[in-house]
């Protein structure tokens, strides 16, 4: 069953921040990306519950093929929402507050 999946605010601006990123090092690379991700939201949007919790109480995470990228999510209510695409040079504490930031506020579902 596919799950409905929701892009958090920060997790979008990071998405939209890295497709333009490898978009302007060469053009198709962003395409290329985003493609990746999806590929990602789709993998947790049909079997979210086979990554496990990597920080309580409920955030998960799974790899984007081919890039050096992380997306972290939460189960909420039956769907999945996505907390942060995460560059993997990136000082962790990004994921984290974004964490914090989304359970105190999970918006919609």
């Amino acid at each position: 069953m596919k799950r409905r999946l929701i892009l958090g605010p920060v997790a979008e601006e990071e998405l939209a921040e890295a497709i333009r990123w490898y978009e302007n090092q060469r053009k198709g690379l962003g395409k290329a990306l985003r493609v990746a991700v999806r590929e990602a939201f789709h993998r947790i949007r049909t079997t979210p519950d086979v990554h496990a919790v990597i920080r309580a109480p409920d955030v998960r995470r799974t790899f984007v093929v081919g890039y050096p990228y992380l997306v972290f999510y939460r189960l909420v209510e039956g769907t999945v929402r996505v907390i942060s695409v995460f560059h993997t040079s990136r000082n962790p504490i990004h994921w984290h507050l974004a964490a914090d930031d989304d359970q105190n506020d999970p918006g919609d579902p």
